[in-house]
């Protein structure tokens, strides 16, 4: 690619006089880098290690010390949006399956397709710059991220709720489901009931796009997964006791989950915790996990909790316990 071309790609500025007129490929890794690539700095630091490699462009933001005049130096705005330019002009080039999906739906896809033609990308366009720089029309990709695949690519699409019901059910618990798919009997999928309509959304895109798929490999690690604990909190193998902790990040998925543990498990009693500055009927509001963990009735099955930092709460379980050869599934 020319110099000046990928100037305009990227709305960048050059800032001195190079004797290079050409680029081969951009790179971020600076290790990556080969003779005649361009590097897209995330790190000044970096930049002198570029060059080494042989890097005959360098893409960077803020001030730097220009220190090689032969090559060029192209000042941009920012490194992500010169990214999604450059990007946005690969794609254009030849047309794409792109499609965007709510998380749920993303999880249900990413862990129960088997062919290698889909590609699945985050919002992270620093962390997705090499796959989508090796763009192949023969390829599927698939975002959680509509604003961040749209940002690339405007003409990707939604991924369509089905037109039919393909699953029909047979028995279900409160984490899993028995179905037949197709006169296929599927026995005790990790998959609560209140996900089936995502895995329908699901069928109909593996069939309407042939794509190689197991249904065993399901996992939502996001939203309704169970971890059952004992007594004293640490976590047992699925299934082990009638003790579950769920934690939720999804305000609006939150509300529906403890109106289905309401319908379907009205056996158990359940704790609701929330953050202390939302407001829900009939909940415990908790400041962090000691308030969860002091709380610890025994006669409580399911301990529902509101977090966005899903993690800050898995954390403060792991202290309770070795993990080795330990598996939440």
């Amino acid at each position: 690619m020319r110099i000046e071309n990928l100037i305009k790609t990227i709305f960048g500025e050059l800032q001195n006089s190079p004797k290079i007129s050409y680029i081969d490929q951009l790179k971020l890794n600076p290790k990556q880098i080969k003779r005649a690539d361009a590097y897209l700095c995330n790190n000044n630091q970096t930049i002198q290690n570029a060059i080494e490699n042989g890097a005959y462009a360098i893409i960077y933001s803020g001030d730097i010390k220009i220190t090689d005049k032969e090559i060029a130096w192209i000042k941009v705005d920012n490194i992500e949006n010169a990214i999604i330019r450059y990007l946005r002009y690969k794609i254009l080039q030849q047309p794409l399956k792109m499609y965007y999906c709510d998380d749920i739906l993303f999880q249900i896809l990413k862990t129960s397709i088997l062919d290698n033609s889909v590609i699945f990308l985050d919002g992270n366009i620093i962390k997705n710059f090499d796959k989508l720089l090796k763009i192949n029309n023969e390829v599927i990709y698939i975002s959680n991220n509509k604003n961040f695949l749209q940002s690339i690519n405007p003409s990707s699409k939604s991924i369509s709720k089905a037109k039919k019901n393909h699953i029909k059910l047979i028995k279900f618990s409160i984490f899993e489901s028995d179905i037949i798919i197709d006169n296929i009997y599927y026995k005790n999928i990790k998959i609560a009931k209140i996900f089936l309509n995502y895995l329908n959304d699901s069928i109909e895109f593996f069939n309407n796009n042939f794509l190689r798929f197991s249904i065993y490999n399901i996992c939502i690690k996001k939203h309704f997964q169970p971890i059952f604990i004992d007594k004293d909190f640490k976590i047992l193998d699925f299934g082990a006791s009638n003790r579950v902790l769920i934690v939720e990040s999804d305000k609006i998925l939150f509300d529906k989950e403890i109106q289905y543990l309401k319908k379907y498990a009205s056996y158990a009693k359940t704790a609701i915790f929330i953050p202390q500055n939302i407001n829900i009927n009939n909940t415990i509001k908790y400041k962090n996990f000691d308030d969860i963990y002091n709380f610890n009735n025994k006669n409580y099955n399911f301990f529902l909790i509101l977090e966005k930092e899903k993690d800050d709460i898995l954390s403060s379980l792991y202290k309770f316990e070795n993990f080795e050869n330990k598996t939440l599934f």
